[in-house]
């Protein structure tokens, strides 16, 4: 390594005086062996307390021997698109819950047989989607395939046939418009940064269609875990006020020095009741997710 950049790299910044520098050579390693404690008492002394600080954003390259401006160097290099999980899709809970709303359908007895594409091109046509929301509803409504998902044990054709037969039953005919135009959006939703998105994206995207709209609005209820959470904790809140809205003088005086834990027993029996209801008897949470769940909660009480 040339002595120049010896010098600029051992200070981090420009040169140090030449007799700094010697003095830091002849204590810093003078037989070529490693430091020893006077050698790193000097470093401490003279380098790191004394010397000014490196201009921001400025790396010595040792192998190089020239300053590398990091920042250009990121913004210069090649962009890489990273598929995220941005609307959750793989959210256990969200994955549950699309199951949940696929299964009604079927036991509904809509059938799959068919093909739903034709129907599907002239909802786009009218939607209220410009031009460029048009074509990405149709390219991917062209990108549904027919093999069967892992999870929901159908494929996005028979996701796609199960939504447009519910769309076309009587009981919304009265918004049988606005459910046209939710599912060409939804299905151009699928184009995130240009890319289409992953099989469990689009069936969950065109299930959600239903959501809401549907004139059973508890048809489809699909929803991430981090609602699922805000649901108990609001709960959890509403289950407290009730209880202690129910107690005696004497009972709630026992709550709060914690004397008596009845008042939280019955806090956390009615919780663990409401939540098992709405998330394991609705196929959202298993037992013991919906234990893992509570448990902050409970505790609390």
């Amino acid at each position: 390594m040339a002595s120049g950049a010896s010098d600029e790299w051992v200070a981090g910044v420009a040169p140090l005086p030449p007799t700094v520098l010697t003095d830091l050579r002849q204590v810093w390693n003078p037989e070529g062996t490693n430091p020893g404690p006077a050698q790193n008492e000097f470093r401490h002394r003279n380098v790191v307390h004394h010397r000014p600080r490196a201009p921001p954003r400025r790396r010595f390259n040792i192998l190089a021997e020239q300053p590398v401006d990091i920042e250009a160097m990121v913004f210069q290099a090649p962009e890489v698109r990273i598929r995220n999980d941005s609307q959750n899709v793989h959210d256990s809970t969200v994955m549950a819950g699309t199951n949940v709303a696929l299964q009604k359908l079927a036991d509904k007895g809509y059938s799959t047989d068919g093909d739903t594409k034709a129907t599907v091109v002239e909802m786009i046509n009218a939607s209220s989607l410009d031009s460029v929301g048009k074509e990405k509803a149709l390219r991917v409504l062209r990108s549904l395939g027919s093999d069967e998902h892992s999870r929901y044990g159908l494929s996005e054709q028979d996701a796609l046939a199960l939504v447009c037969a519910r769309i076309a039953d009587p009981v919304n005919t009265d918004n049988r418009a606005v459910l046209s135009d939710m599912l060409a959006q939804n299905l151009a939703d699928n184009v995130v940064d240009g890319m289409i998105m992953c099989s469990s994206g689009k069936i969950n995207r065109l299930t959600q269609t239903l959501q809401v709209l549907d004139a059973d609005q508890t048809l489809v209820d699909i929803k991430p875990k981090w609602a699922v959470r805000e649901e108990i904790a609001d709960n959890a809140s509403k289950v407290r006020d009730d209880v202690l809205g129910s107690l005696t003088d004497e009972e709630r005086k026992g709550y709060d020095d914690d004397t008596d834990s009845t008042a939280a027993g019955r806090m956390r029996d009615a919780l663990t009741q409401q939540c098992r209801k709405s998330y394991v008897e609705a196929g959202i949470l298993s037992e013991e997710q919906l234990e893992a769940e509570l448990s902050p909660f409970l505790t609390e009480f």
